[in-house]
């Protein structure tokens, strides 16, 4: 578990990174509350706390019914609508690319 918790440190590092990066300041487009999420299914609260302690990124209880197993993963998300979309998918490619079992919620406001 170690090496994986070491894993999703790392990954979770860079899709910050990668999330700031994408920042381009235009906010056009619909309100929404787009947010990655990661699959945490298995893993131990005591694990978790680990990650978000060494990441700097928080990380949400567990979400239930269609996502039952994953938990949102608040990277930095500038604005409320275009930009904001584009943070979080930069955000989650980064993390797939890094072999993270991660998508984006995607939900308008």
């Amino acid at each position: 578990m170690k090496d994986k918790i070491e894993q999703y440190i790392k990954a979770i590092k860079a899709a910050e990174e990668a999330s700031l990066s994408a920042n381009k300041n235009e906010d056009g487009g619909t309100c929404n509350i787009d947010t990655v999420i990661i699959n945490f299914k298995g893993w131990r609260q005591a694990n978790i706390d680990q990650v978000i302690k060494s990441s700097g990124i928080n990380i949400s209880s567990p979400l239930s019914g269609l996502y039952k197993g994953y938990r949102f993963v608040n990277f930095s998300a500038n604005g409320q609508g275009n930009n904001r979309s584009r943070m979080v998918i930069a955000a989650k490619r980064k993390l797939v690319e890094m072999d993270i079992p991660a998508t984006v919620y995607h939900q308008m406001d």
